[in-house]
């Protein structure tokens, strides 16, 4: 009896010992990945907070749109379980625009929208460095769950995540169409001269619909 008693004891002491070093392996094995998961971001007055090194953005009038808009950089920074999409429109001749869609965040309530756009002075774009008398529009609402599934109905409909980050078309007279998507440490950025149809088109203008921002289609380009 003695012995069996004992035999018992020695096979849950090996089984509670095992459990302890596989929870310990776990532990481990979570805090590497959370560090894998980390992608440091430059400082945000470097010219490459917003853009990857890579990017052709860099030290171009996009960033300091960005950083008067007090956007956060969306390609770097520790945010495991993060989705998030950026329209940035930048028009010759009128205001920019940035739309950011947070679809999944540790940090801030899912499905929050925020749009911002500067305006000039005279009601049409600006210049740099800004004027005092240019205005800006910043405003948050909430995605529903239709807008949500909606927004990622035309992402897959754009093939975002596989479109070439680039094209050939440019010009003077029209306007920049970056899309930026998070997922995850997945990141892509899409950049676009005056799209004047197609899928990727339609996503932009969705988020653009979802902003609340009225814009006559004259100034659509």
């Amino acid at each position: 009896m003695q012995s069996n008693r004992g035999l018992a004891v020695m096979v849950w002491t090996a089984a509670a010992l095992s459990a302890v070093v596989m929870a310990l392996a776990t532990f481990h094995a979570f805090e590497d990945a959370a560090e894998t998961d980390v992608r440091p971001c430059p400082s945000t007055a470097s010219e490459q907070y917003f853009f990857p090194p890579e990017s052709e953005l860099n030290g171009s009038y996009s960033v300091n749109l960005m950083r008067t808009m007090r956007e956060p950089a969306l390609w770097c920074g520790p945010e495991a379980a993060y989705e998030s999409y950026r329209f940035l429109w930048v028009r010759t001749f009128d205001a920019p625009v940035s739309i950011r869609v947070t679809l999944q965040s540790p940090a801030e309530s899912a499905r929050q929208l925020r749009v911002v756009a500067l305006f000039g002075g005279d009601g049409r774009g600006v210049t740099w460095p800004l004027r005092p008398d240019d205005e800006r529009h910043d405003s948050h609402r909430w995605l529903t769950p239709g807008e949500q599934q909606a927004l990622k109905n035309a992402l897959v409909a754009s093939d975002f995540w596989r479109l070439e980050p680039t094209s050939s078309e440019s010009g003077l007279d029209g306007a920049t169409w970056i899309l930026e998507g998070r997922r995850g440490r997945e990141y892509h950025l899409v950049t676009r001269w005056s799209p004047s149809d197609g899928a990727f088109r339609q996503a932009c203008l969705l988020m653009l619909r979802f902003s609340g921002l009225r814009i006559d289609a004259r100034y659509i380009y």
